[in-house]
C-alpha cells in the first residue's frame, strides 16, 4: 500500500474519531446501502414516542426509505417517507463536498451563517415536515 493511500486512509479514520456527527452521517449512508431492505421490516419498532404513544414519530420510515432508495427502488422510498430520499441525497453531497480537515458540524455551520437562502429552505422544509408529521399522526391516530 503507497504512502499517500495509507495517510489518506488513516487520516479519515482520525477525522471520523474526532467528528461524530461525520461519523455518524457515513454510518446512515453506509448502512443504507449495507443492509438488505427486508431487514428493517422484520425488526421491531424501536422509537420511543411510537412506543409510548402508538403514533409515528417524524422521523418513523426515514431508515426504510433510506435503505429502499439505496437500493433502487425509489417508489417505496417516498412511500415509507417524503422527506427520507431528500434526505439521504443532502447527507451524502455534504459528506462528498465537505472540505478535508474540517469538522462537518463546523463546516455545516458556516454555510448556515453564510447562505440566507439555505436558512429560508431549511425552515420551509421544517414547516412542509412538521404537517406532514402531524396530517400522518392524525390520520393513523383516526384509523386505530
Amino acid at each position: 500500500m503507497g504512502r499517500d493511500v495509507r495517510r489518506r486512509w488513516f487520516g479519515l479514520g482520525r477525522s471520523l474519531v474526532g467528528d461524530p456527527l461525520h461519523l455518524a452521517a457515513w454510518l446512515v449512508v453506509a448502512g443504507a446501502f449495507v443492509a438488505p431492505v427486508q431487514l428493517w421490516e422484520h425488526l421491531p419498532v424501536g422509537c420511543p414516542f411510537r412506543l409510548a404513544s402508538g403514533l409515528p414519530c417524524p422521523g418513523c420510515g426515514l431508515t426504510r426509505s433510506f435503505s429502499a432508495l439505496a437500493h433502487m427502488d425509489p417508489v417505496a422510498a417516498f412511500a415509507h417517507h417524503p422527506f427520507g430520499p431528500f434526505l439521504l441525497v443532502a447527507m451524502g453531497v455534504a459528506l462528498v463536498l465537505k472540505p478535508r480537515g474540517e469538522r462537518l458540524d463546523a463546516w455545516l455551520n458556516r454555510l448556515w451563517r453564510m447562505h440566507r437562502g439555505l436558512r429560508w429552505g431549511a425552515a420551509g422544509i421544517a414547516i412542509a415536515w412538521g404537517a406532514w408529521a402531524v396530517a400522518r399522526a392524525v390520520a393513523t391516530g383516526w384509523q386505530s
